[in-house]
C-alpha cells in the first residue's frame, strides 16, 4: 500500500482498516499474518502484522481493536489539507496539528539502548503516540468512544 493510502480517520479506521471489523477481511487484502510473539497474556488479544509494513492490529474475538505504526499515520485534518504523516514529527508540530494539547503525558520509558520513550494521550481522537528525543516515533489508534 502507498504511503498515502495509509490515512487515519480518528475512531473509524486506518487505510482500508476499520475498527471493530473482522480481522478475516484484511488476511488476503494487507497479508496479515498471525505475530505469535506478540500476543497480549493481559488482555487476551492477539497481534497479527501486516506483509511488508511495521503495522500491527491487535484482535480481540476476531474484532481489530487496535492499530500500532512504527513508520506511517497519515492525518488530515480537513478536507482542504494534504494528509500528514505523524510518525517523525515533532510533538510541538503534532499539538498545532491537533490544535490541542496532549489529554495526558504518561510516564517515560527508558529502554535498554539508552533511549528515552513517553507516551502521549489524546483521549477525543483514541491515539496514543510516542515521543522519543522531541519526535513522534510511534502511535497507536483505536476507537474508545
Amino acid at each position: 500500500m502507498s504511503l498515502e493510502k495509509w490515512i487515519w480517520v480518528p475512531n473509524k479506521s486506518f487505510g482500508i482498516i476499520e475498527f471493530n471489523s473482522s480481522i478475516d477481511l484484511y488476511r488476503e487484502k494487507l497479508g496479515v499474518v498471525l505475530d505469535e510473539d506478540d500476543n497480549d497474556d493481559i488482555t487476551g488479544w492477539l497481534s497479527y502484522k501486516v506483509s511488508n509494513e511495521e503495522i500491527y492490529l491487535n484482535v480481540e474475538n476476531g474484532l481489530v481493536v487496535s492499530i500500532f505504526t512504527y513508520e506511517k499515520l497519515y492525518y488530515k485534518r480537513e478536507k482542504r489539507y494534504k494528509s500528514k504523516n505523524i510518525i517523525g514529527m515533532t510533538k510541538e508540530k503534532l499539538i498545532k496539528l491537533f490544535g490541542r494539547e496532549p489529554d495526558e503525558i504518561g510516564s517515560s520509558v527508558i529502554y535498554e539502548d539508552g533511549d528515552i520513550q513517553t507516551p502521549l494521550d489524546f483521549d477525543s481522537f483514541s491515539l496514543q503516540v510516542w515521543i522519543s528525543k522531541d519526535i513522534v516515533v510511534s502511535a497507536s489508534c483505536s476507537n474508545y468512544l
